[in-house]
């Protein structure tokens, strides 16, 4: 199976995973799409202060959701899936709702599990969180990711 996430719907996905991804009983994923997904914090919510990403990606502060997360790569199927990450930047490094920092920490979380995993960024107006989902800069790579078109 593929699965595409905006916003929450990218919890939806990395927390059916940790609990199920390993089960061989369920249907497998093959492809993940990741749209304005807040892995490690939300803007105005539980954002952490002055993050950064190390040089392994890891960020330097976690929520205490992101480090329940610490595990997901070990329950995904071994090198089988492929993950495009899409997040916006209106210019501030974040979509209004999302830094960039917190979607960008899936990265860490999938390193050495996951078959590939690329990043996307969309930038300007488009690139806000809410327009992430109606635009053809985002319909354009996740089409051509899931089905080659």
């Amino acid at each position: 199976m593929n699965m595409v996430g905006h916003s929450y719907g990218n919890i939806a996905i990395v927390y059916y995973m940790l609990q199920h991804g390993s089960d061989t009983s369920l249907p497998k994923l093959v492809k993940q799409v990741d749209i304005a997904g807040h892995f490690n914090g939300i803007i105005g919510m539980d954002e952490p202060e002055e993050n950064s990403l190390d040089g392994e990606g890891k960020p330097t502060s976690m929520t205490g959701s992101y480090e329940e997360l610490l595990s997901l790569g070990d329950n995904y199927p071994q090198g089988q899936v492929e993950v495009l990450n899409i997040y916006g930047n209106t210019g501030k490094e974040s979509d209004e709702r999302v830094t960039n920092l917190s979607s960008q920490s899936l990265a860490y979380l999938l390193k050495g599990h996951v078959k590939s995993y690329q990043e996307k960024k969309i930038t300007g107006l488009n690139g806000q969180h809410s327009k992430l989902h109606e635009t053809t800069l985002v319909d354009k790579p996740l089409n051509a990711f899931l089905w080659g078109k």
